[in-house]
């Protein structure tokens, strides 16, 4: 029997070797393809309209050793814990939960203490962490911005996967919060870029003159983003 993309007993995802698969019917689909999709952590498995559910666990099957593989590659999702260490726009901190009546985030030298009285403390210490990097970064891009005789109407923090930073023509500056977890350089050249924008809405050489101008290094810390940068996103809370 063979099941429309409607059918109810077609299942929206299936388990296989403890991973969930996320099941994708298309129209113009004429083969079954399993995808790792490394921005959302997840196997989507891509399908035609009329396809049986032991079609799909046959498909699993014959594609266990690639599967396995692929998990095998895979890097694990860092989770901050207590007495862990987390690095914060190029500093090591390590960190200390504490059940307490306050709620209350404090960055030391080479610590951040974390209280919270029902002892949420990963997504209190998210949104500390959320707080200093937009503090560095309304910093850093003020910095440059003075240095090119421009002026920043706004930065603002999202948590963005497809791009680092954006300029917009109202001279409104937004950067993924992620940033958070790359060496202060790094960060610093991302401010380049986007204030940069302030003067050339595209990537033309006189762009880049001017991002050299303000990170001369520049070239070294685009690389390492386009290397590293899926790290960032490794840290969940």
């Amino acid at each position: 029997m063979f099941f429309r993309k409607s059918a109810p007993s077609l299942p929206s995802s299936i388990v296989f070797k403890e991973q969930t698969i996320v099941l994708r019917p298309l129209k113009r689909s004429k083969n079954l393809r399993l995808m790792y999709n490394a921005k959302q952590k997840q196997f989507n498995l891509t399908l035609p309209l009329y396809t049986t559910k032991s079609d799909v666990q046959g498909f699993l099957e014959r594609a266990e050793p690639w599967f396995e593989k692929k998990l095998k590659s895979q890097v694990k999702n860092i989770i901050p814990h207590h007495e862990g260490v987390i690095n914060i726009i190029g500093i090591p901190y390590k960190i200390h939960f504490q059940k307490d009546i306050k709620r209350k985030v404090t960055f030391g030298p080479n610590f951040v203490s974390v209280l919270d009285p029902k002892e949420q403390f990963l997504p209190l210490l998210e949104k500390a962490i959320q707080s200093k990097i937009l503090e560095f970064l309304t910093q850093t891009s003020e910095t440059y911005a003075k240095c090119l005789n421009v002026k920043v109407s706004k930065v603002s923090i999202r948590d963005t996967h497809s791009r680092w930073g954006s300029c917009s023509s109202s001279g409104n500056l937004s950067y993924s919060w992620r940033l958070a977890f790359a060496p202060e350089e790094v960060i610093k050249y991302v401010c380049a870029h986007e204030v940069s924008h302030l003067i050339h809405m595209n990537h033309s050489q006189a762009f880049w003159d001017t991002v050299q101008s303000l990170c001369p290094t520049y070239k070294k810390h685009k690389t390492w983003l386009s290397q590293q940068g899926r790290q960032l996103f490794l840290y969940t809370f």
